[in-house]
């Protein structure tokens, strides 16, 4: 127990190490987050811990009744709360997991270990404490799929049983707990296994009750798999594209350390087609189109953003994504026809900038998803030479200097600064990086057809 020999600790009784920072400690992973529970003032042992680490004073975190004392040093972060019952074992018999439901005694180094968590630990299994470890917090229901990813462990076929009858009263928990635990589970690599295990059970239907319309949605001759299942691929091929294990794969198609946001990005590879059960159409000849799902499925995915509690910023890069992700397979379709020009792939560059590679990566894993690997393989070779066109050309003459500026339009035209100056700078740009013009002259003529066109029009 090397790690909590902890010299800012005072070994005093009734001072004890719990929860995830015991369990990280037992299975030989690096902790910074120490939780303590105190059978005493939480808030005497806090000062003496924040006074011998040189800490900040401590900081109250979370509502009266339920509040933690958190001391931030420079090697740790210690969360400090008053022990839950008369006794050590009370307060660890409430706890969500038997991995998590240990305590070291600070005075001696003893574990405390009444429900059997370091065997669980040893035998790589996450079982709930007690039948009513769910009633009690339905988000531990989502956390036991997080923490099994987390640790590589399996879940007890109790515990799954378990969640399955407690699944529905997972929206007692507040949209933005789920969201924080969602993200947690997002950002563990190789979570798919998890994920399929949270369908199975129920969970992920009543976090996103938006999928269940998925199941049984067939598809046209593009694709093997209901949208469900091509759904649930798709987020399965998103995380091999962010495996560092796989470069072979990725690495020309723009670096995946170019993606924004590996976390959210999955969020968005799960839901990318929720939008078609409610764009399915079939025509005369029995053909089936998903028109316009891309933007309603954009619609569908803001509204769990907004249940969820995801920040303005995360809600737009979501939404971009989803309403997006058919933009480079139309650049393929024209590539195929050999109708795909400069200027046609600079349009694509400029109007969705600077989030083209995370859009790549995203439809890549939706045909790789469709169940057709020569179509796939083309596909990615193709991805693969539009991103190094981007990167050998287009960025390049991007950073480059503007051949006029607003400066120029007021000069030569008598223009005043409106939303025009916008329009008429970008359509310069799109020439010019489209290789159709390279000096300020041709700038200059190209700005007076500009503003002729709209005249005449």
């Amino acid at each position: 127990m090397e790690l909590f020999n902890i010299k800012f600790i005072p070994p005093l009784p009734g001072i004890y190490f719990v929860g995830g920072s015991v369990r990280d400690n037992l299975a030989g992973r690096p902790c910074k987050d120490i939780d303590i529970a105190v059978n005493g003032d939480p808030g005497l042992v806090s000062a003496r811990i924040a006074a011998a680490a040189n800490a900040h004073t401590p900081v109250r975190i979370g509502r009266e009744g339920k509040s933690i004392l958190r001391v931030v040093s420079d090697l740790y972060i210690f969360d400090v709360v008053k022990q839950n019952g008369a006794s050590i074992e009370e307060d660890l018999a409430q706890r969500d997991f038997t991995v998590n439901a240990m305590a070291i005694e600070a005075e001696s180094g003893r574990l405390i270990d009444p429900l059997g968590g370091h065997s669980d630990i040893n035998s790589g299994i996450i079982r709930h404490v007690s039948k009513n470890a769910f009633k009690d917090d339905p988000i531990r229901m989502l956390r036991a799929f997080r923490i099994g990813a987390e640790l590589g462990f399996s879940i007890s076929k109790k515990t799954l049983e378990a969640i399955s009858i407690h699944a529905d009263s997972i929206y007692q928990s507040a949209g933005e707990r789920i969201g924080e635990e969602w993200i947690r589970f997002l950002s563990i690599p190789g979570s798919f296994k998890y994920l399929v295990q949270m369908e199975t059970c129920g969970l992920l239907d009543k976090i996103f009750p938006e999928l269940i319309a998925l199941k049984q949605c067939s598809q046209n001759r593009y694709h093997r798999y209901d949208v469900f299942i091509h759904s649930l691929a798709t987020y399965r091929w998103m995380e091999k594209i962010l495996e560092k294990e796989t470069p072979r794969l990725f690495k020309p198609l723009s670096n995946v350390s170019q993606i924004t946001d590996p976390v959210l990005i999955k969020h968005a590879a799960l839901l990318h087609d929720i939008g078609k059960p409610a764009s399915k159409q079939t025509d005369a000849n029995g053909n089936v189109h998903f028109y316009g799902h891309e933007k309603k499925g954009a619609k569908l995915a803001e509204k769990i953003s907004d249940r969820l509690r995801f920040s303005n910023q995360d809600k737009a890069y979501i939404d971009f994504l989803i309403a997006n992700h058919l933009k480079p397979l139309s650049l393929f379709s024209a590539h195929c026809r050999t109708l795909l020009t400069r200027r046609i792939s600079t349009r694509f560059f400029i109007r969705h900038e600077p989030w083209i590679p995370d859009l790549l990566a995203i439809s890549t894993a939706d045909m790789s998803s469709k169940g057709c690997k020569k179509k796939a393989g083309k596909y990615l070779t193709f991805i693969r030479e539009l991103s190094r066109n981007r990167r050998d050309y287009y960025l390049p003459e991007k950073a480059k200097e503007r051949l006029i500026t607003g400066h120029d339009l007021i000069s030569y035209f008598s223009l005043t600064p409106s939303p025009l100056f916008k329009k008429i700078l970008e359509h310069v740009d799109m020439e010019r990086l489209s290789g159709r013009i390279g000096t300020k002259d041709e700038a200059i003529r190209e700005v007076s057809v500009f503003l002729k066109r709209r005249i005449d029009h």
